[in-house]
């Protein structure tokens, strides 16, 4: 992976997507949502759901119950930081603030 600087959305902290992608044993998921707009948003979602599904390679090889011991999940999307809200994104592409 190139280094590339993205602001997180979180904080409006810069980050470099190799500090992201730690060698941690965990498989690394990086979802490009592009511009997360109203229209898109429900695609999003719709991937969400399906990626919930029991069937859904995050579930069927689930660590103890847990995905993200297994799957560490790293969302991007290309929106100005002013005016994004990092909530509206699907909780399985949001695991935890820092990501």
């Amino acid at each position: 992976m190139l280094p590339q600087i993205f602001v997180r959305a979180a904080d409006a902290r810069p980050v470099n997507i190799q500090d992201l992608l730690p060698s941690d044993i965990r498989w690394k998921i990086l979802a490009f949502l592009g511009n997360l707009d109203e229209s898109r948003l429900p695609r999003v979602e719709l991937l969400a759901k399906e990626l919930n599904e029991p069937t859904s390679f995050l579930r069927k090889y689930p660590v103890e119950g847990e995905v993200s011991r297994m799957f560490d999940i790293i969302t991007i999307v290309a929106r100005n930081k002013s005016n994004f809200n990092y909530l509206s994104v699907p909780d399985l592409f949001r695991p935890h603030w820092s990501k």
